[in-house]
């Protein structure tokens, strides 16, 4: 099926944006615009002060769009706007972007921009057929602007790549597909591994078996590694991404709308685009991302609530409800992580009800056993325009993690308000020790971003620039 084929790259002559960024005194780059696109420009646009002018020409429509006047939040959600007017026009266009010095404005407007291009079509028939591919050329007379422009560029068309896999439903992606898909698109220095079926039973990885157990599709750990400048023994920072490919419930089925579902595997996706980024950006270090793949349905073989099932650290489980089944695949992950000798392990995944009613999904949840990192991650947030905020993991919510007929119950029905914060007092027993641990509960992504002024319908595919700049951040 097309949607797991490599992804095309694009060349120049498919080229019909054209975005330049400079400064409207800059007499020279504005000569230079003028002869590459056989157009010229009046000087009353380049001295107006209004945010946003246009100029209509036989060929192009040219935007000059002023950074200055702006909050850079405001910014952000401008060219948001942009891309999504954007996608819909076919008249060639070119954007002048004028004082965009600042290294961090200028990559939020590219990355926005594209974002907000971004339209999920491909199970549209029609508008497939008459959308519109515009790609968009981004110059600056500066050279040290342009591999930011580059990376910037990259970085959006990424995370547009993990906002598909979200959106895209179960009956298309399903664990085999999957792992079809990030076989065509792995760079050359990520390695993959994987642990099927019959690996897993050789393992015991129990928790993950049992979530799978009433589906006709195959349990996966996919496990990518991109290591680059260290040394044998040098310790890794290992990334664990929910993949629950559809979520029912199982026998504590959900109630009413829960077509959203599809979308349980985000965890998955962010975590695999942000090792694309890491390894585009050659990032030094040793990143395992671990990715245990499952589909939680119903059938005379499905798991049930009051079993107890022996997980691969070999505590066991009593299963409460079979609902909280993505911090049973996440433990196993923690747990495996321990075989890469981690300094520091990441996780997450679309978790809990009230990590969404909390916030009303304007926020992704932070907990974990660090609070340097936790602090540095909540600030890459702010940066990226991803809201992070944390809650505490105090013991008393860990010794509630215990259970009367086993080592630990995977949920407690009268702890329901606190489960966001038992869901990480849980996953805190299978963190390997003297490991720093960051926990992210992303329950928002499974919320479908209604159309907006600055974002098309779908999922969001937040936290991969987010995780991304942290980790960055960390190496250097």
């Amino acid at each position: 099926m097309e949607y797991f084929q490599k992804k095309k790259s694009f060349t120049k002559t498919d080229i019909d944006i054209y975005s330049f960024i400079i400064n409207k005194d800059d007499k020279q780059n504005i000569k230079y615009i003028e002869k590459l696109l056989d157009i010229k420009i009046p000087t009353t646009l380049l001295e107006d002060n209004e945010v946003q002018k246009k100029l209509y020409t036989n060929c192009f429509e040219v935007y000059f769009t002023e950074s200055n006047p702006l909050e850079k939040k405001k910014l952000f959600i401008n060219y948001g706007s942009l891309g999504v007017t954007m996608s819909t026009y076919t008249k060639k266009k070119i954007f002048i972007y004028m004082n965009s010095e600042n290294e961090n404005d200028l990559k939020n407007q590219i990355i926005s921009y594209i974002l907000g291009y971004f339209n999920f079509k491909i199970l549209n028939t029609e508008i497939k057929k008459n959308y519109a591919v515009n790609i968009t050329y981004f110059y600056h007379p500066k050279k040290e602007f342009r591999k930011i422009i580059n990376d910037a560029i990259y970085t959006a068309i990424v995370q547009n790549e993990v906002r598909e896999l979200i959106n895209l439903p179960a009956n298309i992606l399903y664990s085999t597909t999957y792992l079809s898909y990030i076989k065509n698109n792995l760079p050359n220095n990520i390695t993959l591994h994987v642990l099927d079926k019959e690996k897993l039973q050789e393992n015991e990885f129990n928790l993950t078996l049992s979530v799978n157990r009433a589906s006709s599709n195959p349990p996966l750990i996919i496990v990518l590694e991109y290591n680059y400048q260290t040394n044998e023994n040098d310790k890794s920072i290992c990334l664990i991404g929910k993949g629950v490919m559809f979520d029912t419930g199982g026998y504590n089925i959900k109630l009413e709308d829960f077509s959203n579902m599809k979308m349980d595997m985000a965890g998955s996706a962010v975590m695999y685009g942000v090792l694309k980024l890491l390894s585009h950006n050659k990032v030094k270090g040793k990143y395992i991302g671990i990715l245990p793949i499952v589909q939680n349905m119903i059938n005379g073989s499905a798991y049930l609530p009051g079993d107890v099932i022996t997980a691969y650290n070999k505590k066991t489980i009593e299963i409460i409800n079979t609902d909280a089944e993505g911090r049973l695949i996440l433990a196993e992950g923690l747990s495996y992580s321990k075989k890469f000798n981690p300094k520091l392990c990441i996780d997450i995944g679309t978790l809990t009800e009230p990590a969404m009613s909390i916030f009303n999904g304007l926020a992704t949840v932070v907990i974990g056993n660090t609070n340097k990192y936790i602090q540095e991650i909540i600030k890459e947030g702010d940066i990226n325009f991803e809201r992070v905020w944390q809650l505490p993991l105090w013991e008393e919510y860990i010794e509630l993690t215990k259970s009367e007929i086993a080592d630990l119950k995977n949920l407690s029905f009268n702890l329901l308000g606190a489960d966001t914060v038992m869901c990480a007092a849980f996953l805190s027993n299978f963190v390997p020790k003297n490991t720093d641990w960051i926990h992210l509960d992303i329950a928002r992504e499974v919320i479908p971003v209604v159309k907006s002024n600055y974002r098309q319908y779908g999922a969001s595919g937040e936290m991969v620039r987010t995780i991304f700049s942290f980790l960055y951040k960390i190496s250097t």
